[in-house]
């Protein structure tokens, strides 16, 4: 049987910024790093939350600054980027129903953000 990919996220990349995404292949045991933290001007960052979107991963970071960021998994390729000047300390992120819900532990608050499949809204 042929394992499927696994999707790691690591939160405070104080030494490696520009690493905090990776697909680890269990079977081979290859590692392909995903660099889209240095869209952002090489701000330092971490990825504390991942979902789904369909065919798109979505992320979002904490650090310097936060941002929920879809990636397209075949090109691996930013679609679309949202500054979360609301949420502090992002957490977690899940996608449901046409919406982004981003757990902000810095405010001890759940904001939703929604998407149209293209376009990401304001934080609500």
């Amino acid at each position: 049987m042929t394992s499927r990919p696994v999707l790691l996220t690591f939160s405070n990349q104080l030494a490696s910024p520009a690493l905090s995404v990776c697909v680890f292949e269990p079977d081979s045991g290859r590692m392909s790093w995903i660099p889209f933290a240095n869209a952002v001007d090489g701000t330092e960052m971490g990825v504390t939350g991942a979902c789904t979107v369909d065919d798109r991963v979505a992320f979002v970071t904490q650090g310097g600054i936060n941002i929920l960021f879809i990636l397209d998994q075949k090109k691996v390729e930013i679609l679309e980027t949202r500054m979360l000047s609301r949420t502090r300390d992002p957490h977690d992120l899940v996608y449901k129903d046409g919406a982004f819900y981003v757990v902000s532990t810095g405010t001890n608050e759940i904001y939703r953000l929604s998407f149209d499949g293209s376009k990401i809204g304001e934080e609500e």
